[in-house]
């Protein structure tokens, strides 16, 4: 009986010696005598012999290369080699998909001598040039397999893009922002806006649900953002989509549709939503042409109201609405403002209470021509000391004038006429040495018992002055008006 060793198809060895028993074809006992002999190991197959005419012929031992005995036909080769190809191409494609890296190429490197291929061993000079062509098209049909269902999958909504910064980072207000690792043109998805930004747009609940509601500003901002080229650009910064934010809100809230005559709402940095080469409309930048300082929207027609969201220009020096058609109130963050020098908001019809403070830094106020109510904010002699201007006429501001307002020491021009305030005209205004021009007509205004209004600001340098000089004694007014003017 011979005994063949058994060896688990699929290995590979090197070439190797063993002992082996076989029959010898001579023996007149051949069924009982074996004959050892020494063979090469080679996986799945049985010891090669040559053709000879010796009957004594000998096992050949390659010397380096290995074949199995039993060889497969071309046509089993060319299945396991587009089988095998096959799957290795689609597994590398499923890994660089997860990966979420371009497929550009599938690549066998054999090895110096022999290149495995299911569970044959073939030498390079066994491959047959149809082959060599079979896998030269397969690699390439490989590579644009694998780009195709790369980009399907990157277009898929349901595939979320993930950002490079952490929520502490912004939450720390740092400059480097969660940038989408999506391609550009890949829509940003909303619950990764809302991660990025949801601190600074939606600090309430009342903002968030503001939010959710898809005919609101905000909203309409939001679903701005998602296909907007600088947002979906990796490396913005969080200000950068805040800015962006802001002025989107800004022109929703205020017909920017039709009434923002200067290009704006474009893929273009924000800094170029101007026409300074004309009435020097629209947002202005500072000198890094980063940072919006200035925004001039007088005489646009703007119509709705100013949306708190402004606040998130945080460097803003300039806010210029008057002339428009805006109504309701000035938002009370109005004051979070905290570089706003200059603001104007003359000629809308605002309506509520003045704020109760502007930046510290402000200097000039224009809120004529509105329609304010309530008293002057006697927080404003306390905490804008660098006022030079405050414009309030043509209101229904009420009460009397706060003796803070003697502490404005810079104020050149307060203009208060046309409105229903009532009292005396406070002894303390004789402190605001830089005051030249004040205005106090038409108004409910009483005579003081400790002498004319001449006489309470004396010690001022007045160069115009006007008051209802029929309830007020003003021989120094440079205007008067009576009963019957």
């Amino acid at each position: 009986m011979t005994t063949v060793p058994q060896v688990r198809p699929g290995s590979v060895f090197d070439a190797g010696i063993s002992r082996s028993t076989l029959p010898d074809p001579d023996s007149e006992n051949a069924a009982d005598e074996t004959r050892v002999v020494q063979l090469p190991i080679v996986a799945g197959g049985t010891p090669s012999w040559e053709d000879s005419d010796d009957d004594d012929a000998q096992p050949v031992i390659p010397h380096r290369g290995i074949e199995a005995h039993l060889a497969p036909t071309d046509a089993e080769v060319e299945a396991r080699i587009v089988a095998r190809l096959e799957a290795e191409i689609m597994r590398d494609v499923e890994l660089r998909m997860i990966d979420n890296l371009i497929v550009a190429t599938v690549s066998v490197a054999p090895s110096q001598e022999s290149i495995v291929i299911a569970d044959e061993v073939m030498t390079p000079s066994k491959l047959r040039p149809w082959m060599i062509i079979m896998l030269a098209m397969l690699f390439i049909l490989g590579g644009i397999v694998g780009g195709v269902a790369y980009t399907v999958g990157r277009d898929d909504p349901t595939v979320s893009p993930s950002f490079n910064m952490s929520s502490q980072q912004v939450d720390s207000g740092q400059s480097q922002s969660m940038a989408p690792s999506a391609a550009p043109f890949s829509p940003v998805p909303m619950d990764f806006l809302l991660d990025e930004l949801r601190d600074h747009i939606a600090p309430t609940n009342t903002d968030l649900m503001i939010l959710k509601n898809v005919t609101s500003p905000q909203a309409k901002a939001l679903a701005w953002l998602q296909d907007d080229l600088i947002t979906r650009t990796p490396g913005r910064s969080t200000n950068t989509v805040l800015q962006r934010y802001s002025l989107a809100v800004l022109y929703y809230s205020t017909s920017g549709e039709s009434s923002w005559t200067f290009p704006c709402m474009n893929s273009d940095d924000v800094c170029r939503w101007n026409m300074a080469d004309l009435n020097d409309k629209g947002v202005y930048c500072g000198e890094d042409q980063e940072t919006v300082i200035n925004l001039a929207f007088y005489g646009l027609e703007m119509v709705g109201s100013l949306p708190w969201e402004v606040i998130l220009l945080s460097d803003l020096k300039t806010l210029r609405i008057d002339r428009n058609d805006l109504i309701g109130p000035i938002p009370s963050q109005i004051g979070e403002l905290t570089q706003l020098e200059i603001f104007y908001a003359s000629g809308n019809g605002l309506t509520g209470t003045l704020p109760e403070t502007f930046s510290s830094a402000t200097t000039r106020v224009g809120l004529d021509q509105n329609s304010f109510t309530g008293s002057l904010p006697a927080s404003w002699g306390t905490t804008m000391h660098l006022l030079t201007a405050v414009n309030l006429w043509g209101n229904s501001l009420t009460g009397t004038i706060p003796t803070t307002f003697g502490k404005l020491a810079n104020l050149v021009h307060l203009d208060l006429l046309e409105n229903l305030l009532t009292g005396t005209v406070p002894s303390e205004l004789d402190q605001m040495n830089s005051l030249k021009e004040l205005s106090l007509e038409y108004n409910l205004f009483t005579e003081s018992k400790n002498g004319s209004i001449c006489d309470l600001l004396a010690g001022l340098q007045l160069i115009e002055l006007s008051a209802d000089c029929d309830k007020l004694e003003c021989p120094c007014c440079t205007s008067c008006k009576y009963e019957n003017n």
